[in-house]
């Protein structure tokens, strides 16, 4: 069955890589025009398909910029949102969007990061003008933004999990690759996620086209809030307790593991694909099992927390302890990536 369809998407998959080809030469020959933009630009982004730690680096360049005290703009597309055009997720005061209107990821850096400006627009360079025209920030950070090439980026990030990086290198549809590794040739640098707490060496496995430079890291939890008071949970507590967990994200054995990492061993897990909106079927599930495995804690990552009804939350805090589990990054070298993304300033 696999060797059938992979005949039928192989074609498929070279006329994408036509398509890809094409759409690189004509911004490299200038028929595609590249904007640049008053401020620095820096893009987070990926060459394969989600799930490789884009958003935890988008708060790590947040967070460090936020300690220099400069004024930052997050721009994405708002990827699944029930709207288009230019909205304003966050005024760097307060959520203006819904979680339809914006899409998860930027609402959740809109709670993380209250004083951060988040925009969502199909057309970065008029979020980005937008932004710098009315309310004065200082640099812009594109959230999955390395396939948009309208506007001109300062440094170029991209995205890997060791996992992916050890696939082979197809394009979709037959394999994750959104583009061809010769395409790191426009990278700054690549960011690689270790699925382990030591930092591994995967130079085998890129191939002739490489970035300046390769950043390691790896994701480690963070804290777990109890959404019912907001007070962060003990984790030996919940090494002892019948724990659920359910996420609608790319990778979610990533999410399992990280837990296992600490001692939580979940009695039940429900993996939905990835950015799913919960329904009331979904709803109805979740609170029979806890009803019929005396589930004492449920636990979800923040992303699908933002795709929750409030209805839902607030059942859930009733009748068991529902924490949120934030993840964050840890670098092999603080100091070099920190250099990094400050270093972006030095031509302005």
């Amino acid at each position: 069955m696999k060797e059938l369809l992979f005949i039928f998407l192989y074609p498929l998959s070279k006329l994408y890589w036509i398509i890809i080809s094409i759409r690189n030469l004509l911004f490299e020959i200038g028929i595609f025009k590249i904007t640049k933009v008053s401020v620095p630009v820096i893009s987070v982004g990926n060459i394969t398909i989600g799930g490789n730690g884009k958003t935890p680096t988008v708060e790590s360049i947040i967070s460090i910029l936020l300690k220099k005290k400069i004024k930052v703009a997050v721009i994405s597309r708002g990827y699944k949102r029930k709207t288009s055009g230019l909205k304003i997720v966050s005024d760097g005061n307060s959520i203006l969007c819904s979680r339809e209107e914006a899409g998860d990821e930027a609402i959740q850096i809109s709670n993380k990061f209250p004083s951060v400006i988040v925009i969502v627009d199909e057309k970065r360079v008029r979020a980005a003008n937008y932004a710098i025209n009315n309310f004065g920030i200082k640099v812009i950070i594109l959230d999955d933004g390395f396939q948009h090439r309208w506007i001109y980026r300062d440094l170029n990030l991209v995205i890997f999990n060791e996992s992916t990086l050890k696939e082979k290198k197809d394009l979709i549809p037959v394999g994750n690759y959104r583009e061809p590794m010769k395409s790191l040739s426009r990278s700054d640098a690549a960011v690689i996620y270790s699925n382990q707490n030591n930092f591994l060496n995967l130079d085998q496995y890129w191939e002739d086209i490489l970035p300046t430079k390769k950043i390691h890291c790896r994701l480690q939890i963070d804290k777990i809030e109890n959404t019912a008071d907001k007070h962060s949970l003990k984790i030996n507590k919940l090494k002892r307790q019948n724990v659920l967990i359910f996420s609608g994200i790319a990778k979610p054995e990533r999410f399992n593991s990280l837990l296992r990492e600490e001692g939580i061993l979940p009695n039940l897990h429900y993996f939905f694909p990835d950015h799913h909106w919960y329904t009331k079927k979904d709803n109805e599930l979740i609170m029979s099992k806890i009803k019929n495995y005396n589930i004492k804690t449920v636990l979800t990552t923040e992303k699908d927390y933002s795709r929750m009804s409030t209805e839902f939350c607030n059942q859930l805090s009733e009748c068991v302890t529902f924490g949120i589990v934030s993840v964050s990054t840890v670098f092999e070298n603080e100091l070099e990536w920190e250099k990094l993304i400050i270093s972006t300033f030095d031509k302005y």
